[in-house]
């Protein structure tokens, strides 16, 4: 029994080292998304998940059968890994997207495609300061001069008053 296990596994082995074991898309990694659910407007990383043998390829987007707003991804070698750096545009509607790559190996054949799922979420990143009123943050260059010279005015008066409190002490 134990021969028969280990004749097997050895066999399964070796049909999996010469591939046939099955398709290779069948046996091809995800295509993988950095941040993923991206807000619109947000930019995100995408990669070939180790499956691409060349140095370069392309990711494109669509929702349905339909393509979409995102634009292609032109891809090459990032981190180790066939990938490329992109942008939801601003107005992208909130949903799922097929994200589909495709790589040239380096000799003139294409390789894939690759799938994977892009999610974009529903509300943009915020921009610009918080607005909470006083004791929010701001960036404005006005409020940080005027606490400045806030504080140098009372450095000023404590300074005055103790020397005042001083000089009556000594009368």
């Amino acid at each position: 029994m134990r021969t028969s296990s280990i004749l097997t596994g050895g066999a399964l082995v070796l049909a999996a080292g010469f591939g046939l074991a099955g398709p290779a898309s069948a046996a091809a990694n995800p295509v993988v998304i950095q941040p993923n659910p991206v807000a619109p407007g947000g930019q995100f990383s995408v990669f070939d998940g180790g499956n691409c043998k060349g140095k370069e390829g392309l990711a494109t987007f669509k929702t349905g059968s339909t393509g979409s707003d995102i634009p292609t991804v032109k891809l090459s070698m990032l981190k180790n890994e066939v990938g490329g750096v992109g942008t939801v545009p601003a107005n992208t509607k909130p949903g799922s997207y097929e994200v589909s790559v495709v790589c040239d190996d380096g000799k003139g054949n294409v390789e894939g495609p690759f799938n994977g799922t892009l999610t974009v979420a529903g509300a943009a990143h915020p921009k610009g300061a918080v607005k909470t009123g006083l004791g929010g943050a701001q960036d404005s260059g006005t409020n940080i001069a005027a606490g400045i010279g806030a504080l140098g005015a009372a450095a000023v008066g404590g300074v005055w008053v103790m020397r005042r409190r001083a000089a009556s002490d000594q009368a």
